[in-house]
């Protein structure tokens, strides 16, 4: 099966579109899936930046496509079962990780992986998580929940949120809840190339995924704000 790029509807002409900004490396939305019906499986996600799509060849794994969940537009459904892999490597450099998210109250009381850039080490791959057994925050993997789950939020609130991993070269950076900053982190690892969950079955995710954009470097301030306000317009995130 070929996938083919997809143009959204939301990037008209002058307006703001997230390949605007430089290092563009990933966007899975929720709206570019064609030819799916309330309930179906995914087995393939475009990715609309650089083609390294995600996709599941096992039907029991695969996420489902609900429409009209936030604010009247469709997103990927996990329950716990399912994950979906990709190939986007960043080898463990700078990036900027946006996932609009609702991690369910049930079902999350472990580890559980949003999405990770893939690689051959985990010190070669960013990942963004939610829900660890000891603190129900979000944040990332790698260290201890004192160094990469600082003093984020608890999200198991029933509602969709803008989660932003802003990560330096060197390692460490800032998380973002919403576009308000939510502490820090001292180191960024990951688990191979996943929306969804990671490479363990007892770590995937329940909760709904609407967006993924990935950019290869630590974005400014301001470019920050700009795909921030561009989700929140768009998926009715106050």
């Amino acid at each position: 099966m070929m996938l083919m790029p997809f143009v959204s509807p939301y990037f008209g002409a002058g307006e703001f579109s997230p390949a605007d900004i430089s290092g563009y490396a990933q966007h899975f939305d929720a709206t570019a899936l064609t030819g799916l019906s309330d309930g179906d499986a995914v087995a393939a996600w475009v990715d609309m930046a650089s083609g390294n799509n995600a996709t599941q060849a096992t039907a029991g794994e695969r996420p489902t496509y609900k429409t009209a969940i936030q604010n009247g537009l469709p997103v990927v459904r996990f329950d716990g079962g399912d994950r979906m892999a990709h190939t986007y490597a960043n080898g463990g450099k700078a990036v900027t990780i946006f996932a609009v998210v609702k991690v369910n109250s049930a079902g999350n009381s472990a580890f559980r992986g949003i999405y990770s850039t893939a690689g051959n080490t985990s010190v070669n791959e960013t990942m963004l998580l939610a829900n660890m057994t000891t603190n129900d925050k979000w944040g990332t993997f790698g260290g201890s929940t004192t160094t990469n789950r600082p003093a984020n939020t608890d999200i198991k609130d029933s509602a969709f949120h803008i989660l932003t991993l802003s990560r330096s070269s060197g390692g460490g950076g800032d998380f973002y809840l919403d576009g308000a900053g939510d502490g820090a982190f001292a180191d960024a690892q990951g688990q191979p190339g996943h929306i969804g969950g990671t490479s363990i079955s007892s770590q995937f995710l329940t909760g709904d995924v609407a967006e993924i954009i990935v950019y290869s470097n630590q974005l400014s301030s301001d470019d920050r704000a700009s795909v921030t306000d561009y989700l929140s317009a768009k998926w009715g995130i106050a």
